[in-house]
């Protein structure tokens, strides 16, 4: 199979249905890239090729599958990123070089992240053995989400449902994002004309009347901490909506 882009031409023995068909995910290549001639070792994922063709650079080669949203809709949600990444080099993903549909592919050229390399940090007075049980279940590093969540919420993106897997989300970074979909609906909540301050007010009545149910200790019976900072989120999320809700 022979795959020719406007700057970039690909060999590769197999064809892509039998790429995708097997077991091993690597794969051998050849191919020119802006001049450069090179070859390597690429991978398959389940509906994509990645090709490394330098240690800083990567070609991914989506096709058209109707399991999943138009290359058309891909192109959309990369055009958001890319968009927010002039804005600002911290983002949750690679840096994107190039993109476009070409024929019946969509063709990223995007900063190559390397291997996957799972890194959790875990704070130097957790026994060893618990330790290695928390870097063995988290998937990805806790001071990572906070970043992860506010990309995904600027952008309005509903992510595909494998993103945060290790292989997926290397030093920090999203490599398998072209299937995220532009969804603003994930990020309305139904307030019912009501105002960021008037929800501030519900909540607090809410807050109060739940920590008067005291327990036989005179402590309130409602652990709800993980939610004190609901309002402040309320008034951050609309301010970034420009008032809406």
């Amino acid at each position: 199979m022979i795959l020719s882009f406007k700057n970039y031409k690909i060999d590769i023995e197999k064809s892509w249905s039998e790429l995708m068909a097997l077991q091993d995910r690597n794969f051998k290549f050849k191919g020119t890239f802006e001049d450069t001639t090179c070859d390597g070792v690429g991978i398959r994922g389940d509906d994509a090729l990645w090709i490394p063709f330098s240690d800083s650079w990567g070609i991914k080669i989506i096709s058209q599958n109707e399991r999943y949203q138009s290359l058309q809709n891909c192109l959309n949600t990369i055009g958001k990123i890319v968009e927010l990444q002039k804005k600002t080099t911290d983002t949750i993903f690679p840096v994107i070089k190039h993109y476009e549909i070409d024929k019946d592919y969509l063709v990223i050229v995007m900063q190559n992240m390397g291997n996957p390399n799972k890194n959790i940090s875990v704070p130097d007075y957790i026994p060893t053995y618990d330790k290695e049980n928390i870097i063995d279940l988290l998937q990805r590093d806790p001071k990572d989400t906070s970043k992860i969540l506010d990309n995904l919420t600027y952008l309005q993106l509903c992510p595909e449902d494998e993103w945060y897997k290790s292989i997926n989300l290397i030093s920090g970074k999203i490599v398998d994002f072209h299937r995220f979909t532009v969804m603003p609906n994930r990020y309305l909540l139904p307030a019912n004309n009501i105002t960021p301050d008037e929800l501030n007010n519900i909540y607090g009545d809410i807050v109060e009347r739940y920590s008067s149910v005291l327990d036989e200790h005179g402590q309130p019976k409602w652990k709800g901490k993980i939610y004190q900072g609901f309002s402040d989120g309320v008034k951050k999320f609309v301010k970034q909506r420009g008032g809406k809700v």
